[in-house]
């Protein structure tokens, strides 16, 4: 019988899951779930600059992906104010929870997502579900929860 090995070092542990994520990571900038920080300051009208600052401020996330930021494709669809809003309500949650929650389709929002939510005029329940979301997600009191790839 194999010896068995430890987590880290086969393709089904913590490494494998980390190149995974990051392919993934990679195939969404190729098909364009995932922009360059080009392509949304452009959409919205603001600096490079205005991006990094309000990722800072927590009112937008970015993903770093061999060296660079990325944005979610679908934030070119609304306004900064509307994606600050939720993104505040999502609080410190990592990107990578972030991202989850703006890509997939609630129940909570008839089975819509956040921007199509939003686009229906229920930026509000948006935010709601965005706080619950996060508290959900979160660790003990005081501790945000963790993500592999931040």
């Amino acid at each position: 019988m194999p010896e068995a090995q430890s987590g880290t070092d086969t393709a089904g542990g913590v490494r494998g899951a980390r190149i995974c994520g990051e392919s993934l990571l990679q195939q969404w900038v190729r098909d364009g779930t995932l922009i360059p920080s080009t392509e949304l300051d452009s959409s919205w009208g603001v600096s490079r600059q205005a991006l990094d600052q309000a990722v800072e401020r927590g009112e937008l996330f970015s993903l770093k992906i061999a060296g660079r930021r990325y944005y979610v494709a679908q934030l070119r669809d609304i306004t900064r104010e509307q994606a600050s809003e939720v993104c505040r309500a999502l609080g410190a949650l990592s990107p990578g929870e972030k991202l989850t929650f703006w890509l997939r389709e609630h129940g909570g929002l008839q089975g819509r997502t956040a921007v199509a939510a939003i686009h229906g005029g229920q930026l509000g329940r948006v935010a709601q579900l965005a706080r619950a979301w996060s508290a959900e997600r979160a660790g003990p009191v005081g501790e945000p929860a963790s993500d592999a790839r931040a």
